[in-house]
């Protein structure tokens, strides 16, 4: 959901590491602090309540969004792959109109596509 909010407001560079933090005693510090803990806010206030004591206290929005990467994202985990491709297998249609139905195999499918990437080689593959 971050990754939605925070480039609207004019902030990703906070998530790509583009905004250096700036010195106590250089001008904008207060700015950047500013900017920063509202990120850092953010993104805090995204968690469940029991993870917010885990980013709480550390200092900076980079810091927070680097831990969180690091203690959650794992593009290649086979064993989440797997859940994702069970899920997907036993969502049915039933009473729901077929918007309903497509929409939560979509939700699956996008979250499959950047742990599953199928790297194709245009000309090579139209041959197949």
């Amino acid at each position: 959901m971050m990754s939605l909010h925070v480039p609207c407001q004019g902030k990703r560079g906070y998530r790509t590491e583009n905004v250096a933090q700036v010195e106590e005693d250089a001008p904008g510090f207060e700015s950047w602090c500013i900017e920063d803990s509202i990120i850092k806010r953010w993104w805090i206030k995204t968690m469940e309540t029991y993870l917010v004591e885990l980013f709480l206290d550390l200092p900076t929005a980079k810091d927070v969004w680097e831990s969180v990467a690091h203690m959650y994202y794992d593009a290649s985990n086979e064993s989440h792959i797997y859940q994702l491709r069970c899920r997907a297998n036993r969502i049915t249609q039933g009473g729901h109109d077929t918007t309903s139905y497509f929409a939560k195999l979509k939700s699956v499918w996008l979250e499959l596509d950047p742990r599953h990437p199928i790297n194709m080689k245009c000309p090579d593959d139209v041959k197949i």
